[in-house]
């Protein structure tokens, strides 16, 4: 492949290559309105990039021409892994490229360039809706924002949204620069490491390498016009322009700089030798010139310092690194201070008779790292400290105590109080961890515990159900709050019962019974073909949610409605407390799988999967029927193989419009049902049912996901070639 093209200014290149990728008008006529399509996307994107001729080959997708500049294009990103189609045989040219589509494209040939990320990466979208990205546009997503080749706003990223024609040739333009690029003019080198600087920012910058440098300073770098300012001024030695230096410094310099105040340290990767990297950098704006600051000179600052922001990232990348964060608030350097040994004077407090407990021998290492590998920021909501009981680190030479709370929902915020006097500083802390399962307050109970066990405290206080050798541990402060028991041998095969006991207390004080009030929940246990008869109706307050090896099916039970109860009115504490115990039932079936060695299970209820279920018990007649055969005998073929791939699905209501054209019809004429099942290609996992009463129809809309490539209307298609070839048969 050719370098990338010279000559021309890249910003004409790029308006001359969109110009030609677009359609042509004819002359009076309105250029169209709409969303830059895929088609239009790849071929201006094979256009800006000069590759050595192609010799015209097979066409690769049902809906692209055989030739042609759409097909050259199509072809070189198939030749170069950077188009998949989508995986039916079309490539869709004309439907609106994504955001997220377009991210995937240009980082898979970055990719085949060398480029992209390398081993471990880290880079934060900072966005609402970053979560809504696909999986398989996640690592493009993070590779263009960070290279500046897309961006989103405070409102967010939209990787589901489109972009239009004039968005292109600036998108193109930052592709070229940040990917395609041009050779560093500049490449420091210093202790066998490298810092590669882009052309068109070195010659703004005074950039040192200094060798054996105290403090271990590898590289710095300043912006340049404030450098000669300041000198021109008279004003050396001052820090004008100072942008940042990269450290490097041992494990042991890392823990005695994170054992105090860090502001303007920022520690961002390691090497595998145990080397730390840090970013150090100025808390003010070093911005000077010799006369007034202009507009320009501000632009031209913001524009260094934005490249100094990224800039540590990519000399991770480029010399192997590892990326590495650590935290410095406060919080945090109490906690370096306790793992460095530097603070000793520390005890623990749970509600236990025996508290407060001294730490003893017990190692603070394995609980204070896993606590400093979250990431741990300031609450700023001004919602204050959550509600319920805590693990209480005391720190009593500094005055200061460390909570960590309980309550569902709230065991990842820390609550930090210092005596100052007159005084008290309270401030929360949100921890949010790699590992979801991880909390601040699971590793503070299990630091608590293991310093109360080492001194031969127990403090457990769990509650462990046991029936039919399985068990249900309700955790310790839940216990007082529940009435928890067994029920061996029930009719409906319910194994555990759970509900509220101040809601019971009230309704019996009350009504002399409980009557179902403060309900939370029962675990039941039925065969496979009690499930499937069940699965036959309506089972609204019943989730089915694990398997066993047996073959037997887990449900939960649980109320439609509200059972909380009280005597006198139900307080703001009450429906909080109310609150908290749903949410933890809410966790009890994965709890309870993997507590017993169970297989996750789950089986759908909507209307959809109820009928396809009664079908499938031979309690419904049915019709299959399709333009595209003849009239198909429902009987011909053996229906379970279908109905069972259907089932295989996840279904939900969905408030989108059927598209457009033929499909499939699976109806319950005795019911005045049917089902649609579309063949359009974004309809393919779209079910619409429609229900025909008196006075008209009433329609619904179902999307499908199955765990793999599999189609409901693909499903239907295949039911419809064994019902009409049995026929052909007979």
């Amino acid at each position: 492949m050719k370098k990338p093209m010279r000559g021309l200014s890249l910003v004409l290149v790029l308006v001359l290559v969109l110009t030609l990728a677009l359609p042509a008008m004819a002359a009076g006529e309105e250029a169209a309105e709409g969303p830059l399509t895929r088609g239009e996307f790849l071929q201006a994107f094979f256009q800006s990039i000069e590759t050595e001729e192609m010799e015209p080959k097979q066409a690769y997708y049902e809906d692209v021409p055989m030739s042609g500049d759409l097909a050259l294009a199509v072809r070189w990103a198939v030749q170069q892994g950077v188009v998949n189609g989508y995986g039916n045989g079309k490539f869709g040219p004309d439907d609106p490229i994504t955001r997220e589509q377009l991210a995937a494209m240009i980082y898979r040939y970055a990719q085949t360039l060398g480029k992209g990320y390398q081993d471990a990466w880290m880079f934060n979208l900072d966005y609402p809706d970053a979560a809504e990205i696909s999986p398989w546009a996640d690592e493009a997503m993070h590779y263009a924002v960070m290279n500046g080749i897309l961006a989103g706003s405070e409102k967010g990223l939209f990787p589901k949204g489109t972009l239009s024609a004039e968005e292109l040739p600036a998108i193109l333009e930052q592709f070229q620069k940040a990917v395609i690029g041009t050779d560093a003019d500049l490449i420091l080198t210093n202790a066998g490491l490298t810092f590669s600087v882009p052309g068109d920012t070195a010659d703004l910058l005074v950039a040192e390498a200094p060798e054996n440098a105290e403090g271990g300073t590898l590289f710095s770098f300043s912006e340049k016009a404030s450098v000669e300012a300041a000198e021109a001024l008279g004003e050396e030695d001052t820090g004008a322009g100072w942008l940042f230096d990269i450290r490097k410094v041992s494990g042991e310099e890392l823990q005695e700089l994170l054992c105090a105040d860090m502001s303007g340290v920022d520690v961002f990767a390691k090497d595998a030798e145990g080397g730390y990297y840090l970013k150090y950098h100025p808390t003010d704006v070093r911005l000077v010139r010799e006369g007034e600051i202009t507009e320009e000179d501000s632009a031209a600052w913001s524009s260094v310092c934005e490249w100094a922001a990224v800039a540590p990232g990519f000399f991770a990348e480029e010399n192997g690194l590892e990326p590495f964060t650590r935290g410095n608030s406060d919080l945090e350097i109490y906690l370096n201070q306790i793992l460095a040994g530097k603070l000793t004077n520390y005890t623990f407090s749970c509600l236990n008779p025996f508290d407060p407990l001294e730490p003893g021998e017990t190692d603070p290492a394995p609980f204070i790292e896993k606590l400093l590998d979250a990431e741990i920021s300031f609450d700023y909501s001004g919602e204050g400290a959550p509600d319920g009981e805590y693990v209480v680190l005391n720190l009593p030479d500094e005055d200061v105590r460390i909570d960590f709370f309980f309550l569902e929902g709230k065991q990842n915020y820390i609550r930090m109080v210092a005596d100052r006097g007159e005084t008290t500083i309270e401030n929360i802390y949100i921890a949010a961890f790699a590992d979801e399962e991880t909390t601040a307050n699971g590793v503070a109970y299990d630091w608590y515990k293991t310093v109360a066990e080492a001194q031969g405290y127990s403090v457990e206080g769990e509650k462990v159900l046991s029936v039919d050798g399985l068990t249900l541990t309700i955790p310790a402060d839940k216990a007082d709050l529940l009435i928890a028991d067994t029920l061996a041998g029930s009719d409906t095969g319910a194994l555990f019962t759970v509900s509220e006991k101040a809601s019971v207390e009230a309704a019996e004080a009350k009504n002399g019974e409980a009557n179902g009030a403060g309900w939370l929940f029962d675990i039941c246990k039925i065969s496979g073909e009690e499930l499937q008869e069940l699965l036959c109706n309506d089972m609204s307050g019943m989730d089915p949610f694990a398997k066993d090896a047996e073959g037997n099916c887990y449900l939960l039970a649980h109320p439609t409605d509200v059972r909380l109860e009280r005597e006198g009115d139900i307080t703001e504490e009450d429906a909080a407390a109310w609150s908290a115990l749903c949410e933890w039932a809410d966790s009890i079936p994965e709890a309870f799988i993997e507590e017993n060695g169970l297989e996750p299970f789950h089986a759908g209820n909507s209307d959809l999967e109820i009928y396809l279920n009664r079908i499938l018990c031979g309690l419904e007649t049915f019709e299959v029927r399709a333009n595209d055969y003849n009239p198909m005998d429902p009987a011909a073929a053996d229906p379970a193989p279908f109905v069972k791939q259907l089932l295989a699905g996840a279904y939900a209501y969905t408030d989108g419009e059927a598209p457009d054209g033929q499909y499939i019809v699976l109806a319950l004429p005795e019911l005045g049902i049917r089902f649609d099942f579309f063949y359009a290609p974004e309809g393919q996992n779209l079910v619409r049912q429609v229900v025909t009463y008196e006075d008209g129809e009433y329609e619904v809309l179902f999307k499908a996901e199955f765990p793999d490539e599999t189609t409901a209307n693909g499903i239907m298609e295949a039911w419809c070639i064994a019902l009409s070839e049995a026929k052909t048969q007979d």
